[in-house]
């Protein structure tokens, strides 16, 4: 088989695991409150890293790295996780999908602000057409009335976007 064919294969796979994570951590959700949910997803990660870490750790981190690391853990793990699980908690599979497809979107508006990247026409067009279709799909939910959905989770969910896009 063929590299990029292989390649095919696991980015479809990495899709396919991505997806599935909301309705897992939905049914998980039913027998696990959020914070011990959220405290495993964070301990357990951590608990390998420190270990993998330990064993074959070749480098000294230079001690100024060690704010970095806070902070992208912070944003990257902590808040990103606890804003998910809880937002996920009070909010619809569905609707957590689709307002994580924002992310991208933060990510360059983010970009913009703070790295001064520069913004074009495709890439305003871009992000008006992916808050587009996000609204769209969000509101055709509604008015079917299948929709468990909150504000709060919504915005808990959208937190979480935003965490990991300033991660």
């Amino acid at each position: 088989m063929q590299t990029e064919a292989k390649a095919h294969i696991f980015i479809l796979g990495a899709n396919i695991i991505y997806g599935l994570n909301y309705v897992i951590a939905k049914v998980a959700l039913n027998v696990i409150p959020a914070f011990p949910l959220v405290l495993t997803r964070v301990a357990i990660p951590l608990l390998f890293y420190a270990v993998f870490a330990l064993v074959f750790q070749r480098e000294k981190v230079d001690r100024k790295d060690h704010w970095a690391f806070f902070y992208c853990g912070f944003l990257g793990v902590a808040a990103n996780q606890m804003m998910f699980i809880s937002g996920l908690d009070r909010t619809s599979e569905i609707h957590a999908s689709l307002i994580m497809i924002t992310t991208p979107i933060l990510v360059l508006l983010i970009a913009s602000i703070v790295l001064k990247e520069r913004l074009t026409w495709r890439k305003i067009a871009g992000v008006l057409i992916g808050a587009a279709g996000v609204y769209l799909l969000i509101q055709s939910s509604e008015k079917s009335g299948a929709s468990t959905a909150t504000v709060a989770g919504d915005l808990l969910i959208m937190g979480n976007a935003m965490s990991y896009a300033f991660f």
